[in-house]
């Protein structure tokens, strides 16, 4: 048994941690890609690990083949630190190639966030000739703070530091950087880009094009219509949610939640 990492690219994944058991020629190992677990059941056939890959939601089997191969990059890569209103801790990776290169901070999305999700799309900007910064969200991995107590400003400026960061570097140019970032992220980059000119550029994916709450009311009622749920009890259940929302926001409103519910 031990630790190790595993990449991919078909899955969008690389350098992911996973502990593993091992026994004979066989290995098992799972990890856990956006709340959908991947299960690997494998033997060691020659130098290929062949076997099957189970998938918790949808549920599937897939026959699979890992090979090892090559694991050079055109890039180099160091740990790094830089500051926002916290310490952040990250990874910078630079092309080998002749620079100034431009450059590329990695936002998150919603709750817990450890750089290493990133790490696929690090390398693949790396490869195009990005230097990429990718850092722990702040209150995870070896970042500090936490950002459950904090709203969507730190956040951006968290990414402005990390802007910050790659245009003291003289190998950096500081009039191409920019952010890419998924989900939550399209609403926080957008806000760094009203507070820094460093900002030059966004690449935003699976970003809402609304704000918070009509984000929250359009999900629901996607999940509902999935459901089956009627259109009366749609809007029965909305009902509920928009007065959750004003509770929450407002802190009044609470007795009339109640008898909603």
């Amino acid at each position: 048994d031990g630790a190790g990492t595993v990449g991919l690219p078909e899955l969008e994944v690389l350098g992911i941690p996973i502990a593993y058991e091992s026994s004979g020629t066989s290995i098992r190992f799972e990890f856990d890609r956006g709340g959908l677990i991947h299960r690997f059941d494998l033997m060691l056939e020659d130098d290929l690990l062949n076997g099957t890959c189970t998938t918790s939601e949808p549920a599937l089997e897939l026959d699979v083949s890992l090979v090892r191969t090559d694991d050079s990059r055109p890039y180099t890569s160091e740990e790094i630190r830089f500051r926002s209103d916290v310490e952040l801790a990250g990874t910078l990776s630079v092309p080998k190639s002749p620079g100034p290169h431009a450059g590329i901070a990695l936002m998150h999305g919603s709750g817990d966030n450890e750089r290493w999700w990133r790490t696929y799309y690090a390398d693949f900007f790396a490869r195009q000739g990005l230097a990429v910064v990718f850092f722990d969200k702040r209150g995870n991995g070896d970042s500090g703070g936490n950002w459950r107590d904090v709203g969507f400003e730190p956040l951006a400026r968290d990414g402005i530091a990390a802007l910050d960061y790659l245009a003291a570097r003289p190998d950096i140019r500081q009039d191409a950087l920019g952010f890419w970032g998924i989900s939550q992220a399209g609403w926080i980059m957008n806000f760094a880009a009203t507070l820094s000119d460093r900002v030059r550029f966004l690449i935003v994916t699976s970003g809402a094009t609304v704000n918070v709450e009509e984000e929250g009311y359009y999900d629901y009622r996607g999940r509902m219509q999935d459901a089956g749920y009627s259109e009366a009890e749609q809007q029965q259940m909305m009902a509920i949610l928009k007065q959750d929302y004003h509770v929450t926001r407002t802190g009044e409103g609470y007795d009339e939640l109640r008898a909603l519910v």
